[in-house]
């Protein structure tokens, strides 16, 4: 995970379908709200 995408997963996080702070797991954030 790269610092930029994390920083856009945080705001995944909020709006992710399964409403789970899972931060730590890049690959299940990163598609959410990698456009």
């Amino acid at each position: 995970c790269s610092a930029t995408a994390r920083s856009a997963s945080v705001t995944a996080i909020s709006m992710s379908p399964t409403g789970s702070p899972s931060r730590g797991s890049c690959g299940s954030i990163a598609p959410t709200g990698s456009s």
